[in-house]
């Protein structure tokens, strides 16, 4: 992780933390999930960044 990808994780989410300056923050979906408990993930979000 670095600071472009913790932004663009940011952008994924749509969330109101913002991982550059909160890197050790829980991510979670916009229904509270957990991202790490998503069977698709990482793939979708390395889809998605690959893709913008």
């Amino acid at each position: 992780m670095n600071e472009r990808t913790l932004f663009a994780l940011t952008q994924y989410v749509a969330g109101d933390i913002d991982f550059c300056q909160f890197p050790d923050a829980e991510v979670v979906t916009q229904d509270g999930t957990p991202l790490n408990e998503c069977a698709e993930e990482p793939a979708l979000f390395q889809e998605w960044n690959e893709n913008k």
